[in-house]
């Protein structure tokens, strides 16, 4: 396990409460600026408002280390993940789509 999912696994532990009707994802950013992947741990109670804590960035701006990244995460989490800024990007090593749906701002 890399450095990078292990900071990323310590924040969502102190951030996943396991509370009655509540949803919690992740969300995996491309920010193409600042060549960085951004991550943020969202939390959504009924009845109330969708919080966003960031969590990590990934300076290193590969799609090979991003990939391996998830994989650990997902075996470390059961937490959907959303991608946001990948459309029609594909993984290096199973050539699958990314990210499904298209960006509302692309």
């Amino acid at each position: 396990m890399n450095k990078d999912t292990k900071v990323t696994i310590a924040r969502i532990d102190l951030l996943f409460k396991r509370r009655n009707r509540t949803r919690y994802w992740l969300s995996i950013v491309n920010d193409k600026i600042d060549e960085q992947y951004n991550i943020f741990f969202y939390s959504e109670h009924s009845g109330k408002r969708t919080r966003s804590t960031p969590l990590h960035s990934i300076r290193n701006y590969e799609l090979e280390y991003l990939e391996n990244f998830v994989k650990e995460l997902r075996a470390a989490t059961a937490l959907s993940i959303e991608f946001v800024g990948f459309s029609q990007q594909r993984w290096p090593d199973s050539q699958y789509l990314i990210q499904k749906k298209c960006d509302r701002y692309e």
